[in-house]
């Protein structure tokens, strides 16, 4: 098969027998790199000189992006990585043939006017060939590695800034985190709204003891079994995190027995190529040419969700005037 990729290819460059995976998005990667706008996807299409077999969008976070997907004649898949803090996620779902949500939560939802696709849980990973082992000294008692902007996070600079008045061997930072997640006893993980996020698999996979913010539901406890795989405090209890420290500090033969299980378990289990493998499976048997004539045929029903999607996120980004209008006006064409 051969698979344009919009946005992030995530899992597929490890997908075996596979002709070709073209990448456009914003990145210097990408077979072709487009500056931040919106297009159309014919637009797109119109760039390359052969019919895809596949159109695969790789969530990364942006606003609505490419126009148009709902009508074209390929099949369309979508992997909807941060669903828990893109409200319009939930209308636009029902726009492609199949959706993998990374957050299990999202599938959960009773969606009254859900367009009947195909939706699976597809959870995040590691890439064992980047997050591994380096075997160095441990330096610190406890790190954080992650984006550290209060516009986005409040509660998270918040739980750090007092983590770091009561603990003082934590080391807190943004950018690079392989080496920094192996010279620490502890990997201090939160979420940012209740989800699993790639630093959960990260953290395990360098071989370090994990201590991940509890997350209700979600999938969490089926991926997942507490004081065996990892350890977990309660949201924003720094007492119960300097706790943990200093427990797992004095019972290192522990920390390492824990950290030891959940390495094992997520390079085995919840690898980049598991991912991929569990993908191929999904579609190899697929009748796609059916799933692509249910949705033309179903076209008003689906405009009706991508009407919402784009009225959604014209609120979303209304601080951008006009990424927001040209959303009232699309929405207003359907």
């Amino acid at each position: 098969m051969n698979f344009l990729v919009l946005g992030q290819p995530y899992f597929l460059p490890f997908l075996n027998k596979v002709n070709k995976i073209f990448t456009v998005g914003f990145y210097d990667y990408n077979n072709i790199k487009l500056k931040k706008a919106v297009y159309k996807i014919d637009y797109i299409l119109s760039l390359i000189d052969w019919k895809p077999d596949l159109i695969f969008l790789g969530d990364d976070s942006f606003p609505i992006t490419y126009i148009g997907l709902e009508k074209v004649e390929i099949p369309t898949v979508w992997y909807a990585v941060d669903s828990h803090i893109h409200p319009w996620h939930l209308f636009y779902a029902n726009i492609f043939d199949i959706v993998l949500f990374a957050q299990k939560q999202f599938l959960e939802v009773e969606f009254k006017y859900s367009y009947p696709n195909i939706k699976k849980w597809f959870p995040l990973y590691c890439n064992p060939e980047v997050h591994k082992k380096l075997n160095l000294r441990k330096e610190f008692d406890l790190c954080f590695v992650g984006t550290l902007n209060p516009k986005l996070n409040k509660p998270r600079v918040e739980l750090m800034n007092k983590i770091k008045s009561k603990l003082e061997n934590f080391y807190c930072g943004e950018g690079e985190f392989v080496e920094i997640f192996n010279k620490s006893l502890i990997v201090l993980n939160q979420s940012a709204n209740n989800d699993i996020n790639f630093r959960t698999f990260e953290a395990m996979a360098c071989g370090s003891l994990l201590l991940n913010e509890r997350i209700a539901g979600n999938g969490f406890n089926e991926l997942f079994k507490e004081n065996y795989h990892l350890i977990c405090y309660e949201k924003g209890n720094v007492d119960e995190i300097v706790e943990k420290v200093k427990f797992y500090k004095k019972n290192l033969d522990k920390a390492r027995e824990i950290a030891e299980n959940g390495y094992k378990y997520v390079i085995e289990n919840h690898s980049i190529k598991n991912r991929a493998e569990q993908f191929r499976n999904l579609i190899e048997f697929l009748n796609f040419p059916a799933l692509v004539e249910k949705r033309i045929k179903n076209i008003k029903e689906i405009n009706f969700h991508l009407k919402m999607a784009y009225l959604c996120a014209s609120e979303s980004y209304k601080f951008y005037p006009e990424l927001s209008n040209l959303y009232q006006v699309l929405a207003s064409e359907l």
